[in-house]
C-alpha cells in the first residue's frame, strides 16, 4: 500500500511511464509464423509502456503457446524506434491512491506474467532496442536470450522515487557480477547496449541495420535452430566496458551488503 502511495505522489515520465491507460484492444498484437509466436507492443506514442489489457494478453497467449506443440519460440519486440518498452503504465495507480484495489491488481498481475516468462519451458526472445525499463525490463530479461543494439537504454530506476527494483529487479541484479547489481538497483544507472553484453544482461549484441534480417531469421527459427540463429547474426562488441574506469571506485563503494556503509564510502570518496 505505501509503494502504491509513493508512486501516485512522484512519479514521473521518463522513470515510470505514466500515460493515460488506452481501451483499444490493439496495444499488443500477436502473430504465428511457422513455429514462432510473436509479441509486439503496438504504443508507440506511450514508449510501448505496459498496461493492465497488456499484462493479460500477454499472459494469456504465452500460456495458450505453453502446452502448443506448434509453438516452439516465443519473440517479444517493440513497436517505433524509440523504445521496447519505456516501463510500466502507472496511472490508473496514481487514480486510486486511495483505494489501492487496482494498483495492488496491476502489481499482481505484472509479477505473475514475469514469474511466467522466467519459468517458460520454450525459447524466449526479447529485441530490446531502444528504451528498455522498469516493467520493460521485467517483460525481457526474465527470458532466455535478451538481443540488444546500439540504441537500447536499460535501467531499473524505481529507487529515484522511492521504490525498489520491482518486476523481479533483485532476482537478477543479484545473479549478476557483484558488485554491479548493487550499483544498478541504488543508483538506477543508465547501460547503453555493448555495455549490457559486457554485464551479461544481454546474451546477445546486434546492430540495428541488422535487426530486420535478425527478425526474418527468428520468424524462420524452430525451438532446436534458434541458438545458431542468434550466434550467426551477432555483432562484434564495440568498444571497451564503458564503466571499465570506474570499476574499481564501483567495487569498493557497492561491495559492503549495508546500504548506509555505502553511502558512508561515497561520501567519503
Amino acid at each position: 500500500r505505501m509503494a502504491c502511495r509513493i508512486i501516485s505522489k512522484i512519479a514521473q515520465p521518463g522513470i515510470l511511464s505514466v500515460r493515460r491507460m488506452a481501451t483499444a484492444a490493439k496495444e499488443v498484437h500477436f502473430t504465428r509464423e511457422g513455429k514462432v509466436g510473436l509479441i509486439t507492443l503496438d504504443r508507440p506514442k506511450a514508449l510501448n509502456a505496459i498496461n493492465l489489457n497488456m499484462v493479460h494478453q500477454i499472459r494469456d497467449h504465452l500460456l495458450s503457446w505453453h502446452d502448443d506443440t506448434s509453438v516452439g519460440v516465443v519473440c517479444v519486440e517493440g513497436t517505433g524506434p524509440k523504445s521496447f518498452c519505456a516501463g510500466g503504465d502507472v496511472v490508473s495507480i496514481t487514480a486510486s491512491a486511495e483505494d489501492d484495489s487496482a494498483a495492488l491488481t496491476f502489481f499482481h498481475d505484472e509479477f505473475q506474467m514475469n514469474y511466467l516468462i522466467g519459468t517458460y519451458p520454450k525459447p524466449y526472445v526479447s529485441l530490446i532496442h531502444g528504451i528498455t525499463m522498469g516493467g520493460g525490463v521485467g517483460l525481457s530479461l526474465h527470458g532466455k536470450y535478451r538481443v540488444a543494439t546500439e540504441r537500447t537504454l536499460y535501467a531499473m530506476p524505481e529507487t529515484a522515487i522511492g521504490y525498489f527494483p520491482d518486476v523481479g529487479g533483485s532476482y537478477f541484479l543479484s545473479r549478476l557480477e557483484q558488485p554491479y547489481g548493487m550499483f544498478l538497483g541504488l543508483t538506477g544507472y543508465r547501460i547503453k547496449g555493448a555495455d549490457l553484453k559486457h554485464l551479461g544482461i544481454a546474451t546477445h549484441y546486434t546492430e540495428m541495420e541488422k535487426l530486420p534480417a535478425l527478425k526474418s531469421a527468428i520468424m524462420a527459427s524452430t525451438e532446436d535452430t534458434i541458438e545458431e540463429v542468434l550466434a550467426s547474426h551477432e555483432s562484434p562488441i564495440p568498444g571497451p566496458f564503458t564503466l571499465g574506469p570506474q570499476v574499481d571506485l564501483i567495487k569498493h563503494c557497492f561491495s559492503d551488503p549495508s546500504v548506509l556503509e555505502i553511502f558512508s564510502r561515497l561520501e567519503d570518496d
